[in-house]
């Protein structure tokens, strides 16, 4: 056993060595009971073909090189039984395998077009979901991302993470994982790299986006809406739809929002892309940006945490201490401010500063500060046809409500101030 364990044959003792081994864990120390020397390649076994074996299963690296090396051959075109316990007879005839080269066998597996059933068992595991979190740790909003190895590097699109500061992940198996960083991200691109805390993570093998073609089978993983995992069938409508100089890939596989960050896969279950928007509306018109751009992202840069990556320096209101000032967090223009004492509330009214942005976009900048904050959002109220969204202090003593007025024919953003306790 320390034999074993010093050498790197396995990682760690049995807690029960009565216990039956399964062809998984016979697959585990073989491979490592010989130098890789001694395991030269003679097979052609492209990655995921084995049919019942995924190469980002713990144990799936090991398989696909005893599989190469002519150790093993499994049944039935290739059928490992992965979890099936493993006999004296086929430990014999594996071991001589192992001692003997000239014993080994031919064989060769070709990843082939994968069921939909196929793709939800092998593919769904590598995708999660992302849960954006205020600084009370409450979630505000989410989204999904995937695994790409099994340390822990992922993919989402950055508008998943931008402007959080914290963030955890969901696996299908219901496990949470912090986000510890972002290695690199494209905010024109829409995507971001980033690193889960912890190690033998399922992962995605990616494909070659270039090869996308209009028509082809695909499937779309992800989480729409914040609800449970959905893996859905579709095609890839337009394999190069151009929009703000972006290539994207346009798919009919149906997307919510929630669904940002998710996979999109090739029929051999194979990254093509990451799923990232959709017309509200057309008819299942649905983009996801082809992750042939992920090359231009690198993992070896710095790890920054969101917090860090996502700082904002801003001032308070100077009679209400506790509510950002508008201005301050989005660079607008004060235009007039005005006071209440029927309605007990402060008017401030803005232009817009930054033409560049309409009114919403800067409008939801100062929401998203507020739910990172850990303001409670209490509701969306109507008033002339535009709307209001109000949020109270963490104190409960202030509520404060963004949205458009009209003055003058002209649209301004008007941030009201609330008593909370009247």
């Amino acid at each position: 056993m320390d034999y074993a364990l010093s050498n790197g044959i396995i990682k760690a003792a049995y807690a029960d060595y009565t216990a039956y081994a399964t062809r998984s864990d016979m697959a585990v120390i073989f491979a490592h009971a010989l130098p890789d020397e001694a395991m030269t390649p003679k097979n052609t076994i492209e990655d995921n073909a084995i049919p019942d074996v995924s190469i980002s299963y713990s144990y799936g690296a090991d398989v696909y090189k005893l599989y190469r090396a002519g150790v093993l051959v499994g049944s039935d075109k290739g059928v490992f039984s992965p979890n099936s316990n493993i006999t004296r007879d086929a430990v014999a005839a594996i071991v001589s395998r192992m001692a003997d080269e000239s014993l080994r066998l031919s064989l060769t597996l070709e990843a082939k077009e994968l069921s939909a059933t196929e793709i939800a068992t092998k593919c769904a595991p590598a995708v999660f979901q992302v849960l954006l979190l205020s600084k009370t740790g409450d979630t505000i909003r989410s989204g999904s991302g995937f695994f790409i190895n099994s340390s822990g590097l992922a993919v989402t699109n950055y508008h998943v993470i931008e402007n959080m500061t914290s963030a955890k992940i969901k696996m299908t198996d219901g496990k949470f994982y912090k986000i510890t960083g972002v290695y690199d991200y494209s905010e024109k691109n829409d995507l971001a790299l980033i690193q889960v805390e912890g190690s033998n993570f399922p992962y995605l093998e990616l494909g070659d986006s270039a090869l996308a073609v209009t028509g082809a089978n695909i499937y779309a993983i992800g989480y729409p809406l914040a609800i449970d995992q959905t893996v859905t069938p579709g095609t890839i409508t337009n394999a190069s739809h151009t929009e703000d100089d972006i290539n994207y890939i346009m798919i009919n596989a149906s997307i919510s929002s929630g669904s940002s960050g998710g996979a999109l896969l090739n029929s051999a279950g194979k990254v093509l892309g990451v799923t990232c928007a959709y017309y509200s509306g057309g008819q299942n018109l649905n983009l996801a940006v082809p992750i042939n751009l992920l090359k231009d992202l690198s993992e070896t840069k710095a790890l920054v945490t969101l917090s860090t990556l996502f700082t904002r320096t801003f001032t308070y209101y100077p009679v209400y201490s506790t509510i950002p000032d508008f201005a301050s967090v989005t660079g607008s223009n004060p235009y007039n401010q005005m006071y209440s004492s029927e309605y007990k509330t402060e008017f401030y009214v803005y232009t817009v500063n930054d033409s560049s942005k309409d009114l919403y976009t800067i409008i939801d900048d100062y929401l998203t500060l507020l739910d990172v904050e850990g303001y409670k959002y209490m509701g969306r109220s109507e008033v002339d046809d535009y709307y209001f969204y109000t949020y109270e202090d963490t104190s409960g003593t202030w509520q404060v409500a963004a949205g458009v007025a009209y003055f003058n024919d002209t649209e301004y953003i008007m941030i009201m101030i609330m008593d909370a306790t009247s």
